[in-house]
């Protein structure tokens, strides 16, 4: 099997449904519900040049290991009963009970008796969290529909020129870019569907493709097997953010983002650590009773019973330490593939920066994202594939903040092109549009000489040296 290599990553993901390969080494695969066809997608993954089963087999040894207080290679009843839960899919969690844990009834657990426990009980390396349409991707598709196919005829050729010249319908704040919550509040009085696509397309069995995907920082890639090429279709340039596809005919859209979203844990470790720290004062360690009884030290009730690792009732700045960077590596150890229908809102797949927010440049790229080369066709159907954790609000008692989000930056102000151009463009985003145009109608048109809705900087260069 032959492979072409894109950096930045690539991910295909199924909506409806997961399974995975009944393998000695089974690959994650996921079937993606596209225009009444379903892909079948194996993902083989890679993290830091070693497959997900290395992380999830260490994790589990450290987590042995914390918990093995005599430090005898096994588990009896007292230290296996001090074991946090699990997390497992569909918010559910796995108790590491006793009996079920040893499975030979030796008293005692071994080490792979812990990983053959967990595993065959669904905490697995890898696992598969599959979203359906929300109701605001429902919301959105509306409003998406509405702009670009208003008369439910089929996108045609002139959609760039049409949404570029509606843009100011939806900009509230007139800073020149739609922000996510602008076209969200666009959409409130239009009605929905509960239907993930409201086009059908006759399916005509299954085809289906292998990835090798490298979630390697900092550049991660992705190997598609080229004999699954014809499926995929690289919409625009890979970024750090990941990279967009279209299927077949344009069917169906799939933006696949390859930075995984981790809480920060050391955050929440060294907040902690520090309210604990100023309790202590000159000493070392509090008694677990004397923690409970502080109001102030409520974060450290619950997760002083499982971190204190020697059991004598007192928790010290080092096991505290110890204990959340257990829970760290726990959250390295496995890979959720977050598989989500997005119907047809397109926002996330327009949103090439992942700001939050679609510029001008952006928009007016419509064309070229969705591909006019098939004329008067329904909006595409939207996936959506993220590398994540398990969404719990905790592990083991700490409270786990939110993963982090990118951080919206302001355009920068354009220092180049004639001067008349750097005025008028107020927001700095490199190009005028009508609405920052002071001038007559005609004027514009006549600067915007490839009539695309805006004035770039080429062309307010080329106006001024003719």
């Amino acid at each position: 099997m032959r492979w072409a290599v894109v950096t930045s990553g690539l991910l295909i993901g199924a909506v409806f449904s997961s399974a995975l390969a009944q393998t000695q080494n089974p690959l994650p695969i996921v079937s993606l519900p596209a225009s009444g066809e379903s892909i079948r997608i194996e993902l083989d993954i890679f993290v830091d040049g070693r497959p997900p089963t290395v992380a999830w087999d260490q994790f589990l040894d450290r987590f042995f290991d914390f918990f093995d207080r005599d430090s005898d290679d096994s588990l009896t009843q007292t230290e296996s009963g001090r074991m946090p839960p699990l997390p497992l899919p569909g918010q559910k969690q796995l108790t590491l009970d006793f009996p079920k844990l040893d499975g030979d009834g030796s008293g005692l657990v071994s080490r792979l008796e812990l990983k053959d426990f967990c595993r065959e009980r669904g905490y697995t390396p890898v696992v598969i969290r599959v979203e359906t349409p929300s109701a605001d991707d429902l919301r959105l598709t509306s409003v998406f529909r509405q702009w670009l196919d208003e008369d439910r005829h089929g996108i045609t050729a002139n959609v760039r020129r049409r949404t570029t010249r509606s843009m100011s319908r939806y900009d509230l704040d007139e800073d020149g870019a739609l922000a996510f919550d602008e076209l969200l509040g666009s959409a409130a009085e239009l009605p929905t569907s509960n239907k993930s696509s409201p086009y059908e397309t006759a399916g005509a069995g299954q085809r289906g493709a292998r990835l090798r995907i490298r979630l390697d920082a900092p550049t991660p890639s992705i190997a598609v097997a080229e004999d699954a090429t014809n499926l995929l279709t690289t919409v625009g340039v890979a970024t750090a953010n990941g990279v967009r596809y279209r299927g077949p005919q344009n069917a169906w859209m799939l933006a696949i983002d390859t930075q995984r979203k981790l809480p920060n844990v050391k955050s929440a470790g060294d907040f902690l650590a520090a309210q604990l720290q100023t309790v202590l004062g000159n000493r070392t360690e509090l008694t677990l009773q004397e923690i409970k009884q502080d109001g102030g030290l409520s974060g450290l009730a619950e997760l002083g019973l499982i971190a204190d690792c020697n059991g004598d009732e007192r928790l010290s700045l080092a096991e505290l330490r110890s204990y959340t960077e257990l829970v760290a590596a726990a959250l390295r150890s496995q890979i959720w593939i977050i598989v989500a229908d997005r119907c047809c809102n397109m926002f996330g797949l327009l949103d090439s920066d992942s700001d939050g927010r679609l510029s001008f440049v952006e928009l007016a790229h419509v064309d070229e994202v969705i591909g006019i080369d098939v004329p008067s066709r329904p909006l595409p159907q939207q996936f959506q594939i993220t590398f994540g954790t398990p969404p719990n609000r905790s592990w083991g008692g700490l409270m786990l903040p939110a993963a982090a989000k990118r951080i919206q930056t302001t355009a920068k102000e354009v220092k180049l092109g004639p001067r008349w151009f750097q005025a008028l463009d107020r927001n700095g985003d490199g190009i005028v549009t009508p609405r920052e145009f002071l001038g007559p109608r005609e004027a514009y048109g006549q600067l915007d000489r490839d009539s695309d809705g805006m004035i770039t900087l080429a062309e307010a260069t080329t106006s001024t040296t003719r």
